[in-house]
């Protein structure tokens, strides 16, 4: 088995965290194929002619390659292992409220 230190490091180094709603890892895959979108007019923009700073944005596409990758990868790992909290925001902090008011 897994070491659970281990297994912390990976989830700090993939930034996440059980605390987080399901839908800030669904955005984090939205936003890694927007990326993937932006990476994709990069390329097609490089096969233009007279484009100036080539170096720069073949870079630029390469960041992008990554970071969309890494935001698909990191929002797809969490949603499969159920690394997110349940329930609206709205509901736990009116619960949250409550719980207080009552103590």
């Amino acid at each position: 088995m897994r070491d659970e230190g281990a297994d912390k490091k990976w989830k700090n180094w993939l930034m996440i965290d059980a605390r987080l709603p399901r839908t800030s890892y669904v955005l984090r895959i939205f936003v890694g194929f927007y990326l993937f979108y932006i990476d994709y007019n990069i390329w097609s923009g490089l096969r233009e002619e007279g484009v100036h700073g080539q170096p720069l944005v073949i870079l630029a596409g390469v960041f992008f390659i990554l970071i969309g990758i890494y935001c698909i990868g990191t929002g797809a790992y969490a949603l499969q292992k159920k690394e997110y909290k349940e329930g609206d925001s709205q509901e736990e902090s009116i619960r949250e409220k409550k719980e207080k008011e009552e103590d």
